[in-house]
């Protein structure tokens, strides 16, 4: 049973991550959409959280398997909505609050039933190269050939790749809705990819090396210099903790983080210094363009009162409400501020730490699994990830596919991880 679980959210975490896959078959198969990526993840993620909830009730001692992170963010989460419950100024609609930016805490709360759930890492890591690596192929033949090859959307809008054209170039956007969500699954698979290169020898590194170049030119694909960042430091840190002992993952990774962020900071104050110049990929005028709209959702946050500086304004980036459809923040901090002010943007900073310090102990107590290496990994990059783009989204799936993968044997078996790569 917890097997069959297991395999149930794999599957529908790849079709999540992959979020045009359903879109795309549809309009394959029948020509337009039935059924959208919103229904299809609540209808899903609902079947698997119940299944996950009966095991609970059958095997009530599996309660204290769940991490304490997950315990954390479901009282911030809890927090978050009766504080704008109690506020109900800007809201309007309870699917507006549970829906809107809050959903993001909806993956990290799935831990609760995936502590019953046994997910191989060795089998998520084949699931996700037997996946990757096609999408990565299909990325770069659109890079290419200069071609979307797959839909780029409807005609009444009711699905549609945003920014697939960069000043004439095709991006590379594979079966994702953006180049960007499509750049942050490459970043993800290049770390997986690169610890299987540093675990391999002989022709198996060889064979791990051209994927992983295969993944890398896919990410030039994408045409987005966030992926360029990211993908860059992605590698950085994957060269430097694959190596590193498993008890400094904490310390070197937190670092690196750190790092990243003043990366991050130079490279938006760099740009800024040097007002509209360059072309093509090497413009500034978008950074500048989000510069304006930070400097403007800042100030009307700082200048409603107490009220908007602590709870926020309901301000929401989402094409999914009429009354947030044009609105454009790109930055995840701000966002999150200008949504559920200072005390939600200081609840979500200490829900992302929270995670990262577990992880990284749960890693180095554990075998030498590739999964939760590559989420570390990119985990590192989160400060300057989601300083340019909305992000919010990423991380949670993320911890909990790595959460499902340390469930396979206690936290004092690292051998019997490390021997299953052997056999």
């Amino acid at each position: 049973m917890r097997r069959v679980l297991g395999w149930c959210f794999l599957v529908v975490l790849l079709l999540l991550f992959v979020d045009a896959t359903l879109m795309q078959v549809q309009l394959a198969t029948v020509g337009y959409v039935v059924v959208t990526t919103y229904v299809f993840k609540i209808t899903l993620m609902v079947l698997i959280s119940l299944n996950g909830a009966l095991a609970l009730v059958r095997d009530g001692d599996a309660l204290v398997q769940v991490p304490r992170p997950v315990w954390g963010t479901l009282g911030a989460f809890v927090l978050l909505l009766v504080l704008e419950l109690w506020r109900g100024s800007y809201t309007s609609s309870v699917s507006y609050m549970v829906f809107g930016i809050n959903a993001n805490y909806f993956f990290f709360l799935v831990g609760i039933p995936v502590v019953l759930m046994r997910v191989h890492p060795q089998t998520a890591t084949w699931a996700l190269v037997i996946v990757g690596v096609p999408l990565s192929g299909l990325g770069i033949a659109q890079y290419l050939l200069n071609d979307p090859i797959v839909f780029e959307g409807t005609a009444d809008l009711g699905f549609a790749v945003v920014a697939a054209d960069f000043f004439g170039a095709q991006r590379a956007y594979s079966l994702f809705s953006t180049a960007l969500n499509f750049g942050h699954f490459l970043a993800f698979l290049g770390g997986l990819l690169i610890h299987r290169v540093a675990r391999s020898t002989g022709w198996g590194r060889g064979v791990w090396l051209v994927l992983l170049a295969t993944v890398l030119l896919a990410a030039v694909g994408t045409l987005t210099r966030a992926i360029y960042l990211e993908v860059m430091m992605v590698v950085a840190s994957s060269v430097i903790l694959v190596r590193a002992d498993r008890s400094r993952i904490l310390s070197l990774g937190s670092w690196l983080m750190l790092g990243y962020a003043g990366v991050g900071l130079a490279v938006v104050l760099a740009g800024a210094m040097f007002g509209s110049s360059g072309s093509g990929i090497f413009t500034n005028q978008t950074l500048l363009m989000r510069l304006d709209e930070w400097s403007h959702f800042v100030a009307l946050w700082f200048s409603g009162g107490i009220g908007d500086v602590l709870l926020g304004m309901g301000t929401l980036q989402s094409i999914r409400f009429l009354s947030s459809a044009d609105v454009l923040i790109d930055n995840s901090f701000v966002a999150i501020g200008a949504h559920s002010g200072l005390l939600g943007l200081l609840l979500w900073i200490a829900v992302m730490t929270a995670w990262w310090r577990w992880m990284c102990e749960r890693f180095a107590a554990g075998g030498d699994n590739p999964v939760l290496f590559a989420v570390l990994v990119i985990w590192t990059t989160w400060l300057p990830s989601a300083s340019l783009g909305i992000t919010q989204w990423l991380y949670p799936m993320l911890a909990v596919l790595g959460l499902a993968t340390v469930t396979i044997c206690p936290p004092d078996d690292a051998s019997a991880l490390e021997a299953s790569w052997e056999s």
